[in-house]
Order: C-alpha cells, then structure tokens, then sequence
C-alpha cells in the first residue's frame, strides 16, 4: 500500500510523497472504522452494474473491496515480475502496474482493475488533503 501510494503522489521538490504524508496510514485507519464496513451507504439488493454517474453499486464495503484488490494485485505482480512484490519493483515498473490497472488493461482474478484503482486514488487523495479547523476557514 504505501509503495502505491507514493507512486501515485510521489515526493518531490514542493513537498512530501502519499507514503510521507502518511496517506497508507490514513486508508489503513479508513478501513478499520465505519466508512470501511459501509456504515451509511445503501448496501441492499439487488445489485446490478450501474451508469458510471451513479458510482458503486455491488454489495461489497469498502474493507473488503481492499483486501480483493490487494491480493488480485499482488499475485498478479507475483506472476508477471518473477515473484517479486510490488514494493520490490522498479519506480518506472510500478507506474507501468498502476498506469494499467487505472486503464483497466490487466486482468485481475474476480476484481475489475479500473474500479479498485479508482478507489485507491480516491482514498489517497483523500489521505493526502491537509485536515483544516474552522478556525482556520474563518475569514
């Protein structure tokens, strides 16, 4: 997870990374509360595929769709990459993995690609947002 995310906000001259910034940490604690069990979103049946307006629509909490998406992903590079893990790959090898899951052009075992992905982008950004107190948004 946090080779993940500091591909996909990598640390540069202006600030820190997604692993720096503590963003693994953040989804990892995401995961463990409410938004990780669906607490809040509409979890009934039936399920069906919807129109990418209306966004997820299966049966699984976000937990669960991680823990899928991380074990397809790994074996996937597992398979591909020798046996090696994602955090063992290469930057440029690692941007190929997510630049292909985000396409949706690799196949993962019982997992849409794209869809994991954009979750994971979306927590990472998430994660990454400076928290801010209403003291501070007041003018």
């Amino acid at each position: 997870m946090e080779a993940a995310v500091d591909r996909l906000i990598p640390r540069d001259e202006r600030g820190l990374g997604g692993k720096d910034a503590g963003c693994a940490i953040f989804i990892h604690r995401q995961l463990a509360g409410p938004y990780g069990h669906a607490a809040g979103l509409y979890m009934r049946p039936p399920f069906m595929p919807g129109a990418a307006t209306q966004g997820y629509q299966m049966p699984d909490a976000p937990a669960a769709r991680y823990r899928a998406g991380l074990k397809a992903l790994a074996d996937y590079v597992k398979a591909t990459f020798s046996g090696r893990s994602f955090s063992e790959l290469v930057p440029a090898d690692q941007d190929k993995m997510l630049a292909e899951l985000e396409t949706g052009s690799i196949t993962l075992k019982d997992v849409k690609g794209a869809e994991f992905f954009a979750l994971l982008l979306q927590n990472t950004q998430e994660g990454f947002l400076p928290t801010r107190s209403t003291a501070a948004t007041a003018t």
